[in-house]
């Protein structure tokens, strides 16, 4: 997640400062999907294959709401199973 927020920075040298985070975050889900920034949070975080319990931290973590056991589940088979990245 951290290369992404590099990437969308204007300032790519630069830290990452309170001000900061609001704005790169709209932008991250201007630029990506949900599932995108999903799968490539669970995946930079080293928790692939993810088990339900990992899905569910990268809801909290990247989407800062917590998701249900359907969307888990839809999220599961529809995006990581195709890739291999359900445990």
């Amino acid at each position: 997640m951290s290369k992404v927020i590099n990437w969308l920075r204007t300032d790519p040298g630069g830290t990452c400062t309170p001000l900061d985070v609001l704005p790169v975050r709209r932008r991250m889900f201007d630029v990506f999907s949900r599932d995108d920034l999903l799968t490539w949070w669970l995946i930079d975080s080293g928790l692939t294959p993810a088990q339900p319990s990992d899905v569910e931290l990268a809801y909290l973590m990247v989407c800062e709401e917590s998701a249900d056991v359907n969307e888990i589940e839809r999220f599961r088979s529809q995006r990581l199973a195709p890739l291999g990245l359900c445990a």
